[in-house]
């Protein structure tokens, strides 16, 4: 079980504690996973987290910059596709 070991504020013992009853599945398993006192900050959890997890994660504006491409005016559809 991972234990955060950093003596900061209230809101990261928070944030330590409510993080695992957001995750589900195989994020869970590797959050149970890790070792004990492998994470020592906030910071570390984020960091390790976001290495595993950031490549499954589309970028929120992906569906609106379908939009907004525009062929040019005198750009052959080959150049443009």
């Amino acid at each position: 079980m991972l234990s955060i070991l950093d003596k900061g504020s209230k809101l990261i013992f928070k944030s330590s504690i409510l993080f695992p009853a957001t995750l589900k599945d195989s994020a869970l398993r590797w959050f149970m996973g890790l070792g004990e006192y492998s994470i020592k900050t906030w910071e570390d959890m984020k960091t390790a987290f976001l290495r595993k997890y950031q490549e499954y994660c589309k970028p929120r504006d992906s569906q609106n910059d379908v939009f907004r491409i525009q062929q040019l005016e005198d750009e052959i559809l080959k150049d443009y596709l």
